[in-house]
Order: C-alpha cells, then structure tokens, then sequence
C-alpha cells in the first residue's frame, strides 16, 4: 500500500480496490465481503502491524 499511496485514506481507497477486485473474480458471499473490508482497513490504518508487534497477528 505504501508504494501506491501516501497516508491512511489513499490506503483504505487502495484496500477497498483490492476487496472490489477480489469480489469480481470470485463472488464473495456477505459475510465474506464484510471481512475483507474490516481487515484491509485494519492493515490500511495500522492495526494489523500492532496486532502482530504485540503476537496477535490476524489470519488474513
């Protein structure tokens, strides 16, 4: 995301992309969709780097 973007907004745009894309090449079903988006946002904005600094890395 750092290559493409430059602060948390232009992260989640790029995140949002990503699940878009995914959801086009293999239909993802609600619940599926909903995760994706939280997790991307979570890595967009940080939250995933913390989670593993501190050993609670998500499984993404």
């Amino acid at each position: 995301m750092e290559a493409f973007g430059k602060d948390k907004e232009d992260y989640k745009a790029i995140g949002t992309f990503l699940v878009f894309t995914a959801d086009n090449k293999e239909p993802l079903s609600n619940s599926e969709y909903s995760k994706a988006v939280r997790e991307v946002d979570d890595v967009a904005i940080g939250r995933y780097e913390q989670a593993q600094k501190r050993g609670n890395s998500m499984k993404l």
